[in-house]
Formats: C-alpha cells, structure tokens, sequence
C-alpha cells in the first residue's frame, strides 16, 4: 500500500538534488585573467537559503580580506556557486546521522570529531564548469558545528569563516602551522625553520632589528616584534616560528610581517602589477609626436610606481603615459615603462614578481608642413557690397561748390575734393558711397534747382573707398564622425573613442563600467571636446 506513495517522494528527492547550480558574483574588480579569483560553495543549504548563503559568504570574503589583502582588494574577484541541497548541515554532526547534501560535506574524517570534509571530485567538478579561473575554492558548510579543513579545496563551516583564512594560508601562501601537535611531521617552510645560528642564516633575518636576541624570548617585550620563537610545524622544541603568535598558531590573529609577505608574494604569482597598456607592444611609427601609456593596477591607499626607459637609460618621467619628448625627432628608439609595487609588505622579492613592463620599438618620422592654398592678389573679390547704379536723388549739387579751372575731357574732379586712390582695374564695387557732382562744361549751373547727376557710363572714382586687400581662401578641416555611443556594459582599451551627452572621450587603457562624463574611478577617460 505504501508503494504509490513512496514514487513521488523518491521522484521529488531525486529533483531536489539535481537542483542546477548559479553562479553569483559578489566582487567584480576586473578580467579574470588579470585578478585573482576566489570561488565560496554553498553545501548544506537547502532551496530559499540563497540569501543565507550570500550574507554568509560577504562575512568570509571580509576575513580574507585583512592585511595584508586589504590593501589590495581591487586585486581579487569574488564570486559564489549556490546549489540546493536536500538537507541542511553536514552528516556526522551528532557523530552518526548522515545527510543528503550536495557535496557529501561530513564531520568525523578519518575519525576526527572537528575534522569536516567534503566530496572533492563533486567540489573540483562544479569549479571546473561555473569558474574555471578559480584560485581559491572555498565550501561554507550551513552548520553550526566548528569543524573545518584544509587542501586544495579549504571548507569550514558557517560560523566560523577564520578557519578558511587560516587554510588558506596553507593551500594559497604555502605556510605551515605553527602551532605544536603531537604526531605532526616538521619541516622547511617560509614560517618555519630548524636552523636560526648564525643569525644571517634565519631565512627571515631581513625582518629582525638587530637588537632582537636570536633565538627570541617569548616574553611581553618582544610580543610585537620578530624574531626566532621556539615552538613551530608541531614541534614544541627545535623549530622556530617568526612571532610570538600568529594566524598561522590561533585563528583570529594578524598574519604578522613574515607571513604577509608571503601572502603578498603569492597574490603577485598569479596576477602583474601591469593591467593594461596601448598601443599594443611591438614595432610603433609616429609622425611628429605620439602617446604611450600604461595602467597599473590600483592598490588601496597607495600607488603602484612607474619608470620609463628609453634604450636602456632610466628617465625622469614617472607617470601613467608618455609622451615622447625623450625621442630623437627622426629613427628609431626601444621605450620601455616597468610598473613596480615598492609598498611596505615586501622586503625582499627574490622571483621578481612585483614588478612587470612592457616594450615598444618606436620610429620616428618628421612631421610634413602644410602649404595653405591663398587667393590670386590680382583680383581681390570684396564681399556683399551691392553696386549702384544711380547717385541717389537726396544729394542734390551744392551751391557753393566753384567751378574747376579746367575740366577733364573725361572725368573732371572738383577742386575741393581731394584726390581718392585709384581703384583697380577689376572694377571693384564700392559700397554706398554716391558718386561727386560733376559740372558739365557748356550747361552752366543752376542755382535754384540743381538738377541730379546721373552717373556716367564710364568707371566711377569713389572718393573714400580705400583699396581692398586680398582675402585668402582657406580650406576647412574636415571634422570626424561623432564615434559610436558609451556602453556602460560594453569593454574599451586604450584608444578606443566613444560619444557621451554631446562629447567625444577616448579611452586611456582597460575599463568597462566607468562613466566618461565622471572620467571614471581612475581617470580612465580624456575629453577629447564636443561632437560635430
């Protein structure tokens, strides 16, 4: 009789437990192939936790974020799977009970109470299929049980996110434990060593004062200092650790100076200081001046240094681009621009990795002088002056005016108007101004009712016009097409031009997101003025 009913509970089981996996980004700061890329697994949730699972995975994400990684939080991207599971918790947390969980996350392994793993085909496979950039995997268990371990995969449960911190200084950073257990195999590791005489040989001797007593006591005046403390990798005796207590010895303590380093250093082995650049590295020809420039990654309350090269020789130039001023006008020259991290965490960097540069064979080519194109000076054109064709009725001949002596066959002038330049032969068009009476030589004239002059068919002489200069013609500039619009979702590198409220910007490295009017969070875009 129970058969009818057992089907569809097995049927809804087996549904529940496919439930497909989504990917949730929680910290986005750049490409995956440029950031390290932390991935937080949901196990133990069940279907409506997804909230839960966010909230607790911002609590995780913010203990991994201390120093010496809160200073370099623009470094990393975060993201999250969430995947339902059929029951909540993990098996084992009375010590028997098993659950249907997605990852089969248990307390128990190998017979230890707090020792809490999980599946790590299931764990590598859904990594492998939603953030194969992954660099740091982590499982939050939905338990309050503290329990947790480390490897490849760390996994801790929800309560208690200093856990992971502490695995990952193992998995990602490379460090030992530095707390003593008996059972426990010692050996060689950036925080631990056997061999502290002569001091010059304690592998973090640049980190000592040179007052601190090696090997160190472990008393209140050196709790803040490092120096060569017995007790490390399990050992009680024979091994030392860098600092009276750490991250690496009890959770919830500072990495301290050692450690960080090393946190640092690893962070540098999977990304460059160096984002971006443009052009591309290579062979570049420039007419005249041109641009280079680079986009450092962006620490947080410090930036990252810059030098330019140019064959070989260091310059002064210290900034984001380059100019050229450093070039011969003419030929060719190798200009390279080297980003370094020369911030505080990093004492010595044996493998080169806080720092990175890039390369461009430049050839240089004068720049070609324009020939304006002018007018002919033989005929200067004026502009909009209407011609006239009759002197105007309203200036009637003047009373006063004598007679001249002798008149002109041709053109007489008066003899109280002073002579004007003489126009050129093109005939130019004078303006408005009427043209002097001119008193024939046989009709005497009237003194009542002066009679107005028509103006000869001959070229008049206008008395006040001054000779009109050449005006060249100049050729306009054709102006560019205003470029395609800003896409807030679309991806630019540098040189790339977009039109934004009525002005053209152009882009001068990697961004997406940044809003050009703003000029983006680094000064990503220049205002290159208004569209056509």
């Amino acid at each position: 009789m129970n058969k009818p009913l057992l089907l569809p509970l097995l049927f809804a089981a087996a549904m529940a437990q496919a439930a497909t996996p989504t990917l949730v980004e929680y910290q986005v700061n750049g490409p995956r192939d440029k950031r390290v890329n932390i991935l937080f697994l949901a196990e133990g949730y069940v279907a409506g936790q997804e909230a839960q699972f966010q909230a607790d995975m911002a609590k995780f994400n913010t203990a991994l974020m201390d120093a010496p990684w809160s200073s370099y939080t623009r470094y990393f991207n975060t993201y999250g799977v969430f995947v339902a599971s059929n029951a909540q918790g993990a098996s084992k947390e009375d010590g028997s009970t098993v659950k249907d969980t997605y990852f089969n996350c248990s307390y128990y392994t190998s017979n230890i109470d707090r020792l809490l793993a999980c599946n790590t085909s299931k764990t590598t496979a859904i990594k492998n299929q939603y953030l194969p950039e992954a660099d740091i995997v982590m499982v939050i268990v939905n338990s309050s049980k503290y329990g947790g371990s480390g490897g490849s995969i760390a996994v801790a449960n929800r309560l208690d996110p200093e856990i992971v911190a502490h695995e990952v200084g193992h998995s990602f950073a490379k460090l030992a434990d530095e707390y003593e257990y008996a059972g426990g195999t010692p050996h060689e590791a950036p925080n631990a060593t056997a061999i502290i005489s002569p001091r010059t040989s304690l592998k973090w001797n640049y980190w000592v004062d040179g007052s601190t007593p090696i090997a160190t006591p472990e008393t209140s005046t050196y709790g803040s200092v490092v120096g060569a403390f017995e007790g490390a990798v399990y050992s009680a005796s024979g091994w030392w650790r860098p600092t009276q207590n750490s991250r690496m010895r009890n959770n919830g303590i500072p990495l301290g100076p050692v450690n960080s380093e090393q946190f640092v250093l690893a962070m540098y082995d999977h990304v460059s200081p160096l984002d971006g650049y443009s052009p591309a590295a290579g062979t570049v020809a420039w007419q005249g001046p041109g641009t280079l420039s680079v986009a450092p990654k962006q620490p947080d309350g410090f930036d990252l240094a810059v030098e330019w090269w140019v064959n070989g020789v260091k310059t002064a130039e210290t900034g984001k681009s380059f100019n050229g001023s450093n070039l011969p006008l003419t030929g060719s020259a190798t200009v390279m621009a080297k980003v370094i991290d020369r911030g505080s965490w990093v004492r010595q960097d044996p493998k080169g990795l806080l720092d990175d540069s890039v390369s461009w064979t430049v050839t240089r080519s004068a720049t070609p002088t324009p020939t304006p194109t002018m007018a002919p000076t033989s005929t200067p054109v004026p502009t909009a002056t209407p011609k006239p064709t009759v002197v105007p009725t309203s200036t009637p001949v003047p009373t006063a005016t004598p007679r001249p002596t002798v008149a002109p066959t041709s053109t007489p002038v008066p003899t109280a108007t002073p002579k004007p330049t003489v126009a050129p032969t093109s005939t130019p068009v004078p303006t408005a101004t009427p043209k002097p009476t001119v008193a024939p030589t046989s009709t005497p004239v009237p003194t009542a009712t002066p009679k107005p002059t028509v103006a000869p068919t001959s070229t008049p002489v206008p008395t006040a016009t001054p000779k009109p200069t050449a005006v060249p013609t100049v050729t306009p500039t054709p102006v560019a097409a205003c470029p395609a619009a800003w896409d807030a979702g679309a991806i630019y590198v540098g040189g790339n031009q977009v039109s934004y409220q009525g002005k053209r910007y152009q882009a001068k490295w990697w961004t997406r997101g940044d809003n050009p009017s703003l000029s983006g969070q680094w000064d990503v875009w220049q205002n290159l003025g208004n569209c056509p």
